[in-house]
């Protein structure tokens, strides 16, 4: 083997330690704030990862994740009032319709 070989063998074995050493390290310190953020909280974990910068997120710092919500289609409007406002009749009624419900009734 010639020795130009033989030393870029000896640079890619010491690139793969170093790459595994890098992993290592890093395993080690988001264990070590992992363990941190579980003893003082969420915002210790905030605060961290705003000093960190964007390689880390906080899915990283905490165990579980959080599932998205399920989407829901909007209902369909029930109430339309002049100005172009409407209501699906679901949830607080709005101001404007105090009194005016069957004026602003929408007919099917």
């Amino acid at each position: 083997m010639s020795k130009l070989a033989e030393l870029l063998k000896q640079q890619e074995e010491l690139a793969a330690r170093i790459e595994a050493a890098q992993a290592e390290a890093r395993t080690e310190g988001l264990q070590t704030v992992a363990t941190l953020a579980d003893q003082l909280g969420e915002p210790f974990a905030v605060e961290v990862v705003k000093m960190l910068g964007e390689r880390f997120n906080l899915g990283e710092f905490f165990r579980t994740s959080r599932k998205r919500g399920k989407m829901v289609a909007r209902l369909p409007a029930k109430y339309r009032h002049p100005d172009g406002r409407v209501w699906s009749g679901k949830g607080r009624a709005p101001g404007w319709l105090a009194g005016h419900e069957a004026e602003y009734l929408i007919q099917q």
